[in-house]
């Protein structure tokens, strides 16, 4: 009885020691077996890379030139134009003061238009683009004059500027809204000057890149929406031969004076997979 009297409380004490050393080991971090015992697994996440995607929007550019007074390209074609009703009053009467027109047509150009794209002895030329949402490109509207004198209406303060080499550029920025409507966006730019290594903004900052002085011309820039299809034409306005608009579009020498129309056309969109390294 003795003997068993004492074995009981040896197997409390045991059981005690056991469980002292269980919490000491996973208190301290240390194993109670070996490492190389345990058969390792490695696993991998149910959740997929996110590839980003891109909007591409496709442009068509196009222009139409033929002689200035052409009726082909006068008051008939602009009857034909749907003019923009959102545009900001501020901004529609800095475009009329520069000498600048423009409206919107639908998937098919207007009769007038239609009929100066196709007639003989002018000029008809385009180009088509993909271009990723919000990223800039630049349209030339008319080759480089060697000198010019341009009146510059700003908040309805003229002043004239003289340039060299300036050439009459269109900064735009196409941007997707949702299917099926886009938003172009331009800016008049005077580029003018020797061509000069210069920090130009990229997208991955600023660039040395070979450039000409630009003097943008903010209080002119203006934005339309258009549905895939449709295009917005753009020309000069007015007799004022020193205007902006005039410069963008009006030229040629004194026996061959010439004018153009400039065409954007919304083509269409898709959307690109940026796959990651």
């Amino acid at each position: 009885m003795f003997d068993g009297l004492v074995a009981f409380p040896s197997r409390i004490r045991w059981c005690a020691l056991t469980a002292w050393l269980t919490i000491l080991t996973a208190g301290s971090g240390c194993a109670l077996w070996s490492t190389d015992d345990v058969g390792r697994t490695t696993a991998r996440s149910p959740l997929k890379h996110v590839t980003p995607n891109v909007d591409a929007i496709e442009l068509e550019v196009s222009f139409v030139e033929r002689p200035i007074g052409d009726p082909l390209l006068g008051s008939r074609m602009w009857s034909e134009l749907v003019t923009v009703s959102t545009l900001d009053p501020s901004t529609a009467t800095a475009l009329r003061r520069n000498g600048f027109r423009f409206g919107v047509a639908g998937s098919e150009p207007p009769q007038n238009l239609a009929a100066a794209m196709g007639v003989t002895g002018g000029k008809y030329n385009y180009h088509r683009y993909s271009q990723r949402s919000g990223e800039e490109m630049t349209i030339e509207a008319w080759p480089a004059y060697a000198t010019c004198d341009i009146d510059i209406d700003a908040a309805g303060q003229s002043r004239k500027k003289s340039y060299e080499q300036a050439r009459c550029m269109f900064r735009v920025t196409p941007e997707r809204l949702q299917d099926g409507w886009v938003k172009l966006s331009f800016i008049p730019e005077i580029h003018h000057g020797d061509l000069k290594i210069r920090p130009i903004p990229g997208n991955q900052g600023w660039e040395q890149m070979p450039s000409q002085l630009i003097e943008p011309l903010f209080d002119q820039r203006f934005s339309v929406e258009l549905n895939l299809g449709e295009m917005i034409v753009l020309s000069a306005d007015g007799d004022n031969a020193q205007s902006v608009g005039h410069h963008f579009f009006r030229g040629g020498t004194s026996e061959n004076k010439l004018q153009r129309v400039l065409m954007v056309r919304a083509v269409g969109m898709k959307r690109l997979n940026l796959l990651r390294e």
